[in-house]
């Protein structure tokens, strides 16, 4: 069960509602509703989730590529980011990476 409330409600199609609506047939109306501030709070005892096939198979794909891609560009940085310590000697390397100590007056601007 969910419920929602809107701020600032607008109705985006309110003639074509109030046309249908007038007909007294019976038929659905579809209405819809936005928030002109663009806050709208909703309560819901489940948790949303997408049906399985959420998405077409194109979307997919694309989707799939990310965790590829993130692989690469994190392999690609370790890559740049080691070489930038070739060359240097084991002190100068611990002095790059060494944690800076700060006092309280270092925060004070």
């Amino acid at each position: 069960m969910q419920t929602g409330k809107i701020e600032e409600a607008v109705l985006d199609n309110f003639e074509e509602v109030k046309k249908e609506l007038s007909k007294l047939d019976g038929s659905q109306v579809l209405a819809q509703v936005r928030s002109k501030s663009g806050i709208v709070q909703i309560e819901s005892i489940t948790t949303p989730h997408l049906p399985k096939e959420a998405f077409s198979k194109d979307i997919q794909r694309l989707i799939d590529l990310d965790e590829k891609f993130d692989s690469m560009i994190l392999d690609k940085y370790f890559i740049l980011a080691s070489s930038t310590l070739e060359g240097l000697t084991e002190e100068q390397k611990e002095a790059i990476a060494a944690r800076p100590e700060l006092d309280e007056d270092a925060f004070n601007f």
